[in-house]
């Protein structure tokens, strides 16, 4: 793989089936920068996110956490562009429609996002093509259940993580491992290790 984040994008999650908030990480971000409240609520800096579509079985990626994790409202994948957002249809699958049949908004699909500092930038002439001036490192794990997020949980029970704010500084490994099917689609199963740097 020559540059496994020329694809990576702002909207590169691995969507998963209907699932509840409870048990999940998030916190209030404390930084003044992309992961803080105001940031969410009027734009901020995009985050790509840390997978790409050129990623397979056995590719890795490493971060350190920069910031607590926090959700974020899911879009559909496009490549090169900012899909639509995601909302949960009346049969329980994603789609563009905010309102269901009966009128009613539908509820957001949400992504849990890991936010990371990392030694990946764009080349020259990837800045160019993104409408950047720089690469900071800085992306985003995009988490939306199943699998990932699982193996997530593990890996800081394993690391004695007893909160959110607890994961800033340490460092994240995360290796592709295969594929399963949920639902309509296949999502990505991972191999998770959390260490301090």
């Amino acid at each position: 793989m020559s540059d496994p984040f020329d694809e990576a994008t702002q909207g590169n999650t691995q969507q998963a089936a209907e699932r509840g908030a409870e048990g999940r990480l998030v916190d209030e971000p404390e930084s003044s920068d992309e992961g803080s409240v105001d940031s969410r609520l009027f734009g901020g800096e995009s985050m790509p996110g840390i997978f790409t579509k050129k990623h397979d079985v056995g590719d890795s990626v490493t971060g350190i956490i920069r910031d607590v994790p926090f959700e974020k409202h899911a879009r559909f994948y496009v490549e090169g562009e900012v899909g639509a957002l995601k909302y949960w249809g009346d049969d329980g699958k994603p789609v563009k429609q905010s309102r269901g049949d009966d009128g009613k908004p539908s509820k957001p699909v949400m992504d849990l996002v890991i936010p990371l500092d990392t030694d990946y930038r764009f080349t020259p002439d990837q800045l160019k093509l993104k409408g950047l001036d720089e690469d900071t490192g800085v992306r985003g794990w995009y988490l939306s259940g199943g699998d990932a997020e699982k193996k997530f949980k593990a890996a800081m029970r394993a690391a004695g993580v007893k909160s959110s704010r607890a994961l800033v500084g340490m460092r994240l490994t995360a290796k592709r491992t295969g594929k399963v099917k949920r639902g309509d689609f296949m999502s990505w199963t991972h191999d998770v290790v959390l260490t301090k740097p």
